[in-house]
């Protein structure tokens, strides 16, 4: 056979009904020893459960050809199924010295290589990769040195990674800075209080001078209003 597509993967969302889901994509192996793994996704979550051939589900087609997963119970509509093609890994083509060339088993074993080149192209595609352009000194390297719950950081120098800080330390600062946040409102508040305050006291002073400015300029005036050489009558009461 050829292959002419790169298709190895195929997806269906579960609806509670249909059980019958094509392999639009040709693999070998047939019934429970057919090259493939259906992987179960729960679609809220994105949690996998991977399937069991032959209890969970069963194959027909396959050997070179398309064919069909059948759900031992259909799937519900809270989850999809993957169907991903699985080709084992292995040679088992044998040439013998003098035999006519045989081109079927040949042309089979190009074919189980190429369908394990698409797969291990499929999985490259999910990996982290430096975009082919990059010219750059990162080193993708992942370190050694792994620390329980630990993160994973660009290091200091900005060309590889090294071990970060803890979720729990992550937390912790967290919890620090949240409260230094919340005492510096405090102190804000407690100050925007202070300046209140003075302003208050600042408009109490201000108004006492006036009502001082205000009588001094009343008791002026009363002294203006005395004649010169005009006589005082002095009243005293006695009790």
């Amino acid at each position: 056979m050829t292959l002419s597509s790169t298709t190895n993967t195929v997806s269906y969302n579960g609806d509670g009904s249909i059980t019958d889901f094509p392999v639009s994509y040709a693999f070998f192996g047939t019934g429970t020893s057919a090259e493939i793994e259906v992987i179960e996704v729960t679609i809220a979550t994105g949690a996998e459960a991977t399937k069991t051939n032959g209890t969970d589900y069963t194959v027909t087609g396959g050997e070179g050809t398309t064919g069909t997963v059948t759900a031992a119970t259909a799937p519900a509509a809270t989850v999809k199924w993957v169907i991903n093609r699985t080709t084992t890994q292995t040679q088992e083509t044998d040439y013998v010295e003098n035999d006519p060339f045989p081109a079927e088993s040949h042309e089979q074993a190009l074919d189980r290589l190429t369908m394990i080149s698409q797969e291990q192209e499929r999985a490259l595609g999910r990996t982290t990769q430096l975009p082919d352009g990059y010219t750059g000194n990162f080193d993708p390297t992942l370190p050694t040195s792994f620390t329980a719950n630990g993160s994973l950081v660009v290091n200091s120098g900005g060309d590889g990674w090294s071990i970060g800080p803890t979720t729990t330390e992550i937390i912790t600062y967290a919890t620090n800075a949240s409260n230094s946040a919340s005492a510096a409102s405090s102190s804000a508040s407690a100050a925007s209080s202070s300046a209140s305050a003075a302003s208050s006291s600042a408009s109490a002073a201000s108004a006492s001078a006036s009502a001082a400015a205000t009588s001094a300029s009343a008791a002026e005036a009363a002294a203006a209003s005395i004649t010169p050489g005009a006589s005082v009558g002095l009243v005293i009461a006695l009790s």
